[in-house]
């Protein structure tokens, strides 16, 4: 029997099932532009994506969407204006070209977040709008800083098992974040997860590759092996076995 020249890990199998991709837009309230670009885009390939298109923004009234979104970046106040006005003209385009749009409203605070979906709905009326009240320190990064820790829950799930084998934060049908997402930063990276913010976990280049390429090499399979030994250690989303 030949024996094999590189470790072959059981899920690599899984990157070979067939794959529905959903557009999940997590970058910081996403212009969705310019101009509506990133809209049409998705409309063409409509067939790979399904339209479904899943927005993180935090507010709908102008004044509270600035302060939580490019309050410091140096912008004059004109400008600041110019990009919320687009950023909902972006939406609106969206939820008229897209068959499912939805966003999500990241707020802690039950009455804020209720406020600003109300806003949403009224704006957006067909679009889904659900508000997220639950903060999640999948990185770890939050208890670094001391704004916010995951480790007594991580104890929890962890206690009596010795390593993680998966990633429960994902929708239903689809698989963990390593076996059934794929997440592309805005330099056509791919990596593991969004909460990977230093961009440690990638595995292709879109640039280079193409998707094919990207999603069933060994580097992908040697990304994932090294997260669970790693970053997802220090996740609540992990799965511990």
């Amino acid at each position: 029997m030949t024996e094999p020249k590189k470790p072959v890990f059981w899920y690599q199998g899984l990157f070979l099932q067939p794959q529905h991709f959903q557009q999940a837009d997590l970058s910081h309230q996403s212009s969705l532009g310019p101009p509506k670009d990133k809209v049409d885009l998705i409309k063409e390939y409509n067939d790979v994506i399904g339209g479904q298109v899943c927005l993180n923004i935090s507010a709908f009234e102008r004044e509270r969407w600035i302060a939580n979104t490019v309050a410091g970046n140096g912008s004059g106040e004109p400008t600041k204006r110019r990009a919320f006005n687009r950023t909902m003209k972006n939406i609106e385009y969206a939820s008229r070209q897209l068959g499912a749009v939805s966003i999500q409203i990241n707020e802690a605070n039950s009455d804020d977040a209720e406020k600003q979906a109300d806003i949403a709905r009224r704006m957006f009326p067909g679009v889904t709008v659900r508000a997220c009240l639950a903060l999640s320190d999948r990185a770890g990064i939050l208890h670094e800083t001391g704004a916010l820790s995951n480790r007594d829950e991580i104890g929890r799930m962890s206690a009596g098992r010795s390593r993680v084998v998966d990633c429960n934060n994902t929708f239903t049908g689809i698989g963990g974040r390593h076996f059934g997402w794929l997440h592309v930063n805005a330099l056509g990276k791919a990596l593991l997860c969004c909460n990977d913010y230093h961009f440690d976990y990638t595995f292709g280049d879109f640039h280079a590759d193409t998707l094919k390429d990207i999603w069933i090499s060994e580097r992908h399979a040697t990304v994932i092996e090294r997260s669970f030994r790693e970053i997802y250690r220090k996740c609540s989303m992990a799965v511990w076995k």
